[in-house]
């Protein structure tokens, strides 16, 4: 672009002057490329109008100036009237160069500027150049421009504001990264449902696995299941007394053979043990009336004993006072009262038995307790050991449900097919390894971008961004904005090039992407992001070196 400006000038100076001090300016220079770039000018200024001309030099649209792209960046940067300013200080630069000629004289003009005036021979054999007010003019207005350019330069760069950036390098992934599939316990392919670049929705099978091992497994698992349901039904029934068991709703709604030979065989188990446990409590029940009715009938002789008795002792009385008048003899009292002794013995024998009975009856209460106490305690210990046998095999089924479930390998997420690894069936896939690969439909992309270390105190969420996608020609694309998401949290360090690193997740405007359809981003695209930190001007940038030099000088050890 610095090569360009004078060809600008010079072309311009032709076109103006036609044949003159514009042409023996340039004509000591030798510059084949700045005079093929004004030719090339000159034929782009007949196509296009003149205001064109310096924004398609600038826009360097020829291919042969593609590897120069940086140095447009840069150009494009810079004000406008700094470039008229630089011009202007190139010109005054020429005009010297060529009044210095000018004094030692020439030989001879180039053959291109065989139009200028004829040159003068002077003493010493040289050809002489006549004065030029053109010259003149030329170096006033280098001197002018001159000035104008370091007042305009010194106030641009005191007050124009520069905005500080970050950049990092970057790359374009859907939120979340693309996800990889894998099974976790491996097994033999059978069926392969997809193939790469497919468009799946969750739930979509994308690999079957043959399931003979693991459904043995769940069979085993299940038939036990029941068993221990079963059973646990039935102890329930027998520790509550209940003259039926109530299974659980699970058991009776499965329709699996083994599920009803479980239920029917703790049916006739419970029956069993039911009427085996009555008989006993029978037994002890009929012995415990017999001696209840034996009690009632020791207790009504008791009675009647006990009424004989008194009668006896209500006679001795009252033949007492007839013995004292001699009408009865002694024998008479005597045999009274060998009686009353007799129906005395009778009784104590009657309340014996009674008593006697009455311990027999309590051992029997206690006999049917304890065969009750028994039976719950036997019920309970095998309910606890029923149970813990199903806190064992429960979780153990679940997994080999979930196992035999997963054999049918389904998409989790909704996506494209990338990167898979198997493509033919009887296959061995190891446990945990990547089948394939799904890139999820991009509801939002993000961009992952590499912070130095040493910037990343600038860097923080929130902050807004810049992103240009290097997949695309700069000139013709926009640049995308963005907004710093995230930061992570420790640096990084990639492996192969032992460069530490910080991530900067940066989102991009949606609204902006869509307003730009030329850009079609795809994960994976490289680009660049600059994170707009605080605002200086030129002048904080050119005397901030300076500044820190002083800083850092004049310090003793």
């Amino acid at each position: 672009m610095l090569l360009a400006a004078p060809a600008l000038w010079a072309s311009y100076q032709i076109g103006k002057h036609g044949k003159g001090t514009a042409a023996e300016l340039v004509s000591w220079l030798p510059l084949e490329p700045i005079t093929a770039l004004r030719d090339s000018l000159l034929a782009r200024a007949q196509v296009l109008p003149s205001n064109e001309t310096v924004e398609w030099l600038l826009a360097a649209p020829s291919d042969a100036l593609e590897s120069w792209r940086w140095l447009g960046d840069v150009v494009q940067a810079i004000p406008v009237w700094l470039l008229v300013c630089l011009t202007g200080l190139l010109l005054l630069v020429l005009a010297s160069l060529y009044r210095q000629r000018r004094r030692r004289g020439v030989t001879e003009l180039p053959r291109e500027y065989s139009g200028a005036r004829a040159l003068a021979v002077n003493d010493e054999g040289h050809a002489a150049m006549p004065p030029s007010d053109s010259a003149r003019g030329a170096v006033f207005a280098g001197w002018i421009t001159l000035l104008l350019f370091f007042g305009g330069f010194g106030t641009w760069a005191a007050t124009a504001p520069l905005n500080g950036a970050v950049v990092g390098e970057a790359v374009v992934k859907v939120e979340g990264n693309r996800k990889s599939v894998q099974h976790l316990e491996g097994g033999i392919v059978r069926e392969i449902r997809v193939r790469e670049g497919d468009l799946v929705e969750a739930g979509d099978v994308l690999v079957v696995l043959d399931d003979s091992r693991t459904r043995a497994e769940h069979d085993v698992l299940s038939q036990q299941y029941a068993v221990l349901r079963a059973t646990e039904a039935r102890l329930y029934a027998e520790f509550s007394r209940s003259p039926h068991i109530d299974f659980p709703p699970d058991l009776l709604v499965r329709t699996e053979p083994y599920v009803d030979a479980a239920m029917e065989g703790q049916r006739q188990e419970f029956e069993s043990r039911r009427q085996a446990i009555g008989g006993q409590e029978l037994m002890l029940k009929q012995r415990a009336a017999q001696l209840q009715e034996q009690i009632v009938g020791h207790k009504a002789r008791l009675e009647a004993q006990q009424k004989q008795l008194t009668s006896v002792r209500d006679e001795t009385e009252s033949l007492a006072d007839l013995l004292k008048k001699g009408l009865v003899t002694k024998p008479r009292i005597l045999q009274l009262d060998r009686a009353a002794a007799s129906l005395e013995g009778e009784i104590a024998s009657t309340a014996a038995a009674i008593a006697s009975g009455r311990e027999a009856l309590g051992e029997l209460s206690e006999q049917i307790t304890q065969l009750q106490k028994e039976q719950s305690m036997k019920v309970t210990a095998a309910l606890h050991d029923v149970q813990s046998r199903l806190l064992d095999v429960e979780p153990r089924l679940r997994n080999a449900d979930n196992a035999l479930e997963r054999n049918a390998i389904r998409s989790p997420y909704s996506g494209k097919i990338v990167d898979q690894s198997f493509f033919s069936v009887n296959g061995v896939i190891q446990p945990g390894e990547r089948i394939l690969d799904i890139v999820p439909h991009a509801t939002s992309l993000v961009v992952e971008a590499r912070v130095r270390v040493e910037d990343i105190s600038e860097v923080r969420p929130g902050m807004p961004a810049e992103i240009h996608f290097t997949s695309y020609k700069q000139r013709i694309t926009p640049t995308i904005n963005g907004t710093v998401v995230e930061v992570s949290a420790d640096r990084l360090t990639d492996e192969r090039q032992g460069f530490a690193y910080y991530n900067a997740m940066v989102a991009v405007d949606t609204g902006e992407l869509a307003a730009s359809p030329e850009i079609q981003l795809y994960p994976g695209m490289p680009a660049t992001v600059m994170i707009t930190t605080q605002e200086r001007t030129a002048l904080d940038y050119l005397l901030g070196p300076l500044t820190a030099s002083f800083n850092g000088a004049f310090r003793q050890r």
